[in-house]
């Protein structure tokens, strides 16, 4: 979820038939509110109680600053009275974007209960969490904070909160951050549409836990490309798995449509994004194996060592690789999963297709390799891994138990995609590889969190 992203806040709403009221609406000048102004709302109605704010916004209309509601409206009023006097379900939406800290607690518990009253579909709140701020700004008295909420206490009040630690950096300390989310909308029908790739697929079946919990009597169904449904099958919370550019496919007919995008975020694992977005806990991939293909592996490449060194990605291959396994071949039992080249004579290197590889990855007892498809099976199964990142970086990535090498800083997206493969010195993936394994071949290293061994720079 890209925190600041309201527009998505409207998932699975018509926004142009709605009607919305925004409490404590200001002028329409933070990141997130500023928003507004660009969404197509049937009835946009603004209420704040500080009278140079509205007028302000009526300033600002008059020169030019126009919303794309068909219809707009602005009010001197205070947002507990103006709801409490309001009949029930006069709005479809309600938002109090920073606004619930403002007034008293004993209030805003009364307002979070009224809203659902009034709201007949949705209410959404973006809140700092466990936060006071004492002095007021701008000549605003009610800009002061006299109420710090909890997770726990939104939750209560029947919210689902998602929470953005320590969001909020020109507070000393930093402050958390949280939507909270009020649900009017029965969701009978749930449209993941992740297309493609084999690997993004995969990760984004970390919301399917959270949302069969959330909405157990909905239907979902899963709309991928030809051919990249690999990671879908015979998994049980997936009703329907649609392949192809099947353009008949309408987001409408779904109660609930969510399109798993990591939004160019690289400073959290892919899989948190996913979850966050579609409202729901944390939990790793899933890849469901049925019996038939795990007992398919031959009983000579159970409990073997698995490395990969290809990927769509070119600059995802690690050159070096091959020589690091060479220093090693000592040990006994790799296996070769990739379709790629041979690394070097002497590893199995079954032909095997991506279900066949992840039964591989079922029975396997190390995963050496880059990041692909194959490190993604890993973390599906909880296999411990000796990774060889490339620029994507392993803060993207949900990698626990991972010794990783990683060429350099990449600051990605601001700068250039870079072209060239991963460059790491043999010795380094070496270190790397008996941090994991001991001479017999057991693991050495089980349980480790995301350990570095060494930056190389390029």
């Amino acid at each position: 979820m890209e925190p600041l992203n309201l527009k998505s806040k409207f998932d699975g709403l018509n926004i142009e038939e709605l009607s919305v009221l925004d409490l404590g609406c200001g002028i329409y000048n933070t990141p997130i509110s500023v928003q507004m102004l660009r969404l197509p709302f049937k009835k946009l109605e603004s209420i704040d109680r500080h009278g140079p704010i509205v007028k302000q916004l009526h300033s600002s209309l008059i020169r030019g600053k126009s919303f794309l509601a068909k219809e707009h409206v602005a009010r001197i009023r205070d947002a507990r009275t103006h709801v409490a006097l309001a009949e029930d379900n006069s709005y479809d939406v309600i938002l109090m974007l920073d606004f619930l800290e403002h007034i008293e607690k004993g209030d805003g518990a009364k307002l979070l209960e009224e809203c659902k009253r009034v709201a007949s579909k949705r209410v959404l709140l973006w809140i700092p969490l466990e936060s006071y701020e004492s002095e007021e700004r701008g000549g605003n008295p009610y800009q002061v904070h006299l109420a710090a909420w909890t997770k726990e206490e939104l939750e209560d009040h029947g919210y689902t909160v998602t929470v953005f630690k320590d969001f909020h950096q020109h507070y000393d300390p930093p402050v958390s951050a949280a939507w909270a989310i009020w649900d009017n909308i029965p969701v009978e029908s749930i449209l993941v549409e992740r297309l493609d790739v084999h690997g993004d697929v995969l990760v984004a079946t970390s919301i399917l836990p959270g949302l069969k919990k959330k909405y157990p009597d909905a239907e979902i169904s899963w709309h991928v490309r030809k051919h990249y449904d690999f990671a879908l099958l015979n998994n049980p919370y997936i009703d329907k798995i649609i392949q192809g550019p099947d353009r008949s496919i309408s987001k409408e007919d779904y109660d609930l449509a969510i399109a798993p995008d990591h939004h160019m975020q690289w400073n959290r694992p892919m899989a948190q994004i996913h979850c966050d977005d579609a409202g729901v806990p944390f939990h790793r991939p899933e890849l469901y194996l049925s019996k038939e293909e795990i007992e398919a592996v031959p009983e000579h490449h159970r409990d073997r060592v698995l490395v990969a060194n290809k990927a769509g990605w070119k600059t995802r291959m690690c050159p070096n690789l091959n020589d690091a396994l060479m220093e090693v071949s000592e040990y006994p039992g790799f296996v070769q999963i990739d379709n790629g080249p041979d690394l070097y004579e002497g590893i199995d290197h079954p032909n095997l297709t991506l279900r066949g590889a992840a039964a591989y990855m079922y029975w396997a007892r190390l995963y050496i390799g880059i990041d692909t498809v194959f490190m993604h099976m890993a973390v599906a199964f909880d296999k411990p891994m000796v990774l060889c990142m490339g620029p994507t970086g392993p803060e993207s990535q949900y990698i626990p138990n991972a010794t990783v090498i990683k060429p350099y800083e990449w600051d990605n997206p601001a700068k250039p995609y870079p072209d060239k493969h991963i460059e790491l010195p043999v010795e380094n993936i070496v270190r790397a590889i008996k941090t994991k394994l001991n001479d017999d071949m057991t693991i050495a290293d089980r349980r480790t969190r995301l350990k570095f061994v060494e930056y190389t720079d390029a």
